[in-house]
């Protein structure tokens, strides 16, 4: 409504479960150099995903799971015959928002499943 956007709207909070050796050896960085782990993690992650982005582009992350879909799509026929595609893309669809896919990328891999 005024136009500012809270840490809760522009950030996405993700778990994971570290081990012990971990932990331990984040918890004494963060300590030792007066900085927060989620910064750590956040910057790590960040660091991965530029690497990672030039190996593999969104596009062919896309491609790989509408691969996988419609490999799904030809199973679902043959297990649940009265699966109608479109309730198939619906369910699939919400799978994706639900794991926090931004729509742009659903319309996208929803796009490629081929009802063949």
């Amino acid at each position: 409504m005024l136009n500012i956007q809270s840490a809760k709207t522009t950030k996405k909070l993700v778990g994971a479960f570290l081990s012990p050796r971990v932990h331990s050896y984040l918890t004494l960085y963060s300590l030792a150099k007066g900085t927060f782990k989620s910064k750590i993690i956040r910057n790590l992650l960040e660091s991965w995903i530029d690497k990672q982005k030039n190996k593999e582009p969104d596009s062919k992350l896309i491609q790989q799971i509408v691969t996988r879909l419609n490999h799904q799509w030809m199973t679902s026929k043959v297990l649940s015959p009265a699966l109608a595609f479109n309730d198939f893309k619906a369910i699939i669809r919400q799978d994706l928002l639900d794991k926090g896919l931004l729509e742009c990328d659903v319309d996208k891999i929803l796009k490629g499943i081929n009802e063949k």
